[in-house]
């Protein structure tokens, strides 16, 4: 799946479960609170993709040299995850 459709599959995730104790919502309330979690998950999946970069160094020990590509790939047992491919 890509990257942005997973960003907003987990904003959508995390809304559903505030929303539950928020109570009722208007429309623009919702997108505002969306836009808002969109941004929050955007920011975590971008630091994520830094600490990969900041990895490159050893990655490329570990795999004679050779180019890699990070992908985001879901939150997955409570963790951003990344699968590096060669």
């Amino acid at each position: 799946m890509e990257r942005d459709r997973l960003i907003q599959q987990e904003a959508e995730r995390v809304l559903r479960r505030k929303a539950k104790s928020m109570g009722k919502l208007t429309s623009t309330q919702i997108d505002s609170a969306l836009a808002e979690e969109i941004a929050r998950e955007e920011q975590k999946v971008k630091e994520g993709e830094e600490w990969v970069e900041h990895l490159a160094d050893t990655v490329k020990l570990f795999n004679g040299g050779k180019p890699f590509l990070s992908n985001y790939v879901g939150f997955k047992d409570g963790r951003r995850t990344f699968k590096i491919e060669y």
